[in-house]
């Protein structure tokens, strides 16, 4: 099942001496049938510890290019820089998410990824993405694996313990919704 997705692409800019700027090229996905069902959800069981909580996933394309380093930009390169970083994203978008358009490629992602040393960030995406799809699809099943992975990562000494609170009212809501 394909739903509605919502690419993103923005570049930060950093001013550095003499007027230059380094464009550091960033690409996102958004899932948005996902993103409202997960909102839905969130809403009818009066979890609020995070209201913007959103189904997808981003990164720097550098990270997904042959070229790993930033484009340094003068009034001299201006045309030159901008083909450069065009370049960069139609690299990346092959690579990184074309792949993953399909969110149940992103669930099988987050289900066999070892976790070690995974931000809290990627945690928090892992819990929202596999929970979401089994929302979206009406599969229980996928909503215990989200919850299970979710605490299979966090239970792990010495990991953060941040949206801890969130997790947990997410289990709880799940046990009352899908005994």
């Amino acid at each position: 099942m394909l739903s509605r997705v919502w690419f993103g692409a923005y570049i930060v800019i950093l001013f550095i001496q003499n007027r230059r700027m380094l464009y550091l090229p960033i690409m996102s996905c958004r899932f948005e049938d996902a993103t409202e069902r997960l909102h839905t959800f969130l809403e009818k069981h009066q979890i609020t510890l995070i209201s913007n909580a959103t189904v997808g996933f981003g990164n720097s394309v550098e990270k997904y290019t042959e070229h790993k380093y930033p484009v340094l930009v003068s009034s001299e390169n201006l045309r030159e820089a901008a083909l450069q970083v065009a370049d960069r994203f139609k690299e990346a978008e092959s690579k990184y998410l074309l792949p993953r358009i399909e969110q149940r490629s992103a669930v099988d992602e987050y289900l066999t990824k070892r976790p070690h040393h995974w931000p809290t960030g990627d945690l928090f995406n892992c819990c929202v993405t596999i929970l979401s799809y089994g929302l979206l699809i009406n599969d229980q099943a996928f909503v215990h694996k989200g919850i299970e992975r979710t605490f299979e990562i966090l239970n792990k000494p010495g990991y953060s313990q941040r949206n801890r609170d969130f997790f947990e009212a997410i289990l709880k809501a799940t046990e009352l919704e899908f005994v």
